[in-house]
């Protein structure tokens, strides 16, 4: 009869051991790696930084120079070779709201073309407020949600999500355009890079243009 209690320790022990495996925490999943963070105040690096160009009248240089060199590239959106291509509108006659559009395109370009010498950035975990040297601040969530920002010729939309440990920020133009931001930090967090991008788009563009700023991270006195 001494053979059931010494059986019954057995099993208990056994099963303890078999739930203590099934809990370890190397088998539990791994918590996600924390995203960068972007607070703080940057100054742009103009000597790392390309230069953008506005928008030319010649077709001349292809894509391959903007993209690789250190001019950008953001024409095709309201240079004098026109238009944006709207279904049934001839070259120089514009459609219904034409002038509207093309307005409010050329102010969000023209921002994209002349990036803040400083920047004064808040960031939470589902939020980016950016302040410019101007005092203008801009806010997004980093949760893919619709941002509505508002420009002296209009209201454009955006949309900011997490790719890997880069943040984008999407703006919708209409018609197949598109601006993005993408921000990441360089140089052990010393440094922010900030790529703009703009594709889409109808007569006089020139296929996708990416440009470069890199900002500085300003050391506390």
């Amino acid at each position: 009869m001494a053979r059931v209690p010494v059986l019954a320790a057995i099993l208990c022990i056994a099963c303890t051991s078999f739930a203590g495996a099934q809990t370890r925490p190397a088998d539990r999943p791994l918590p996600p790696a924390p995203k960068p963070n972007f607070s703080g105040d940057w100054t742009l690096n103009r000597e790392l930084s390309d230069e953008p160009r506005a928008p030319r009248d010649d077709a001349r240089g292809g894509d391959h120079q903007r993209e690789n060199g250190r001019h950008g590239g953001f024409g095709g959106y309201g240079g004098r070779r026109g238009g944006f291509g709207y279904p049934g509108a001839g070259r120089g006659a514009p459609a219904p709201d034409a002038a509207d559009d093309r307005a409010r395109i050329q102010e969000v370009l023209r921002d994209a073309r002349s990036p803040s010498p400083n920047l004064t950035i808040s960031h939470s975990p589902v939020n980016i407020a950016i302040t410019e040297a101007g005092g203008r601040t801009r806010f997004f969530q980093t949760t893919g949600a619709t941002d509505k920002h508002q420009f002296d010729a209009g209201t454009v939309d955006s949309t900011t999500t997490w790719n890997g440990e880069e943040l984008v920020t999407a703006y919708d133009l209409g018609n197949g355009r598109r601006l993005t931001y993408t921000y990441a930090l360089a140089s052990g967090g010393r440094q922010l890079v900030v790529r703009v991008r703009v594709e889409g788009g109808g007569y006089g563009a020139r296929g996708p243009t990416t440009t470069k700023y890199v900002y500085d991270a300003v050391r506390s006195k």
